[in-house]
């Protein structure tokens, strides 16, 4: 199970095959704000959305990127953040997906 802190910035990731009794595997530092989650068509990526509320320590606006086999961040993807954006929901799209308004 994955669920992201807003403040501070992390990814947890959580062995439930005991559902009464999750166990922490690992908290990944992100960013500040961290909310919305993706992960790629091959689940190698997880993508972490760092801008939850516009409030200190909860707007980084930066896009963290986690390798789930390392359990790391191994990147961040700042095109929104250095044009002063944060962005607002994160979506990845499947192949098949041809909306024009997404």
């Amino acid at each position: 199970m994955f669920i992201t802190t807003a403040n501070p910035g992390y990814l947890d990731v959580f062995d439930i095959s005991q559902p009464t009794q999750p166990k922490l595997l690992k908290a990944i530092p992100t960013a500040g704000g961290a909310h919305h989650v993706v992960f790629s068509p091959d689940e190698h990526y997880a993508f972490v959305q760092n801008s939850f509320l516009n409030l200190p320590n909860m707007d980084d606006g930066s896009i963290s990127v986690i390798d789930l086999h390392k359990m790391q961040k191994i990147a961040d993807i700042n095109t929104l953040k250095d044009q002063g954006f944060n962005p607002n929901c994160i979506v990845m799209l499947p192949k098949w997906h041809h909306d024009d308004a997404h």
